[in-house]
């Protein structure tokens, strides 16, 4: 029981990631001082660069494009987990599909990091979205399935 409390935690944390990362243009756009409150909140959250950040309304997300497709693929796939009865998977073999899922990403950051290469933002949404549903199995896998 426990287990599915923090799972359900974490599904709500995602959703307000994703909210307030949404919300924060908006309120930019009409000059609303609690936009500046929430971009420092998602500081803790992301780096917002403004270059890999997605546009609304004329100011950056509060969150990369990374992060956003990241949290809201959590947020999508936990959600269909939680109601999914999937019991009946191997669980090594979800972890293995999870870590499969994750590798573009640690490509992507990692040639980044080694190298000059720069990702574009629709590489940086996809290997986001990848690692994000990775996350929502291996936490479902932890959490929600037995072992």
């Amino acid at each position: 029981m426990i287990k599915k409390i923090i799972y359900i935690f974490l599904i709500i944390h995602s959703g307000s990631l994703v909210f307030i990362s949404l919300l924060c243009p908006l309120l930019e756009f009409q000059r609303n001082p609690l936009s500046s409150i929430l971009y420092g909140f998602l500081r803790n959250f992301c780096h917002q660069i403004p270059s890999r950040c997605l546009w609304i309304f004329g100011s950056n997300m509060g969150l990369c494009s990374r992060c956003f497709s990241t949290y809201l693929s959590f947020l999508v796939i936990s959600i269909y987990l939680l109601f999914k009865n999937i019991n009946s998977m191997n669980p090594k073999k979800v972890l293995l599909i999870s870590l499969l899922l994750a590798f573009p990403l640690v490509i992507d950051i990692g040639s980044q990091f080694v190298t000059n290469y720069h990702s574009n933002t629709w590489l940086r949404l996809i290997t986001g979205a990848l690692a994000g549903i990775s996350f929502a199995l291996i936490t479902a896998n932890f959490l929600l399935w037995r072992w």
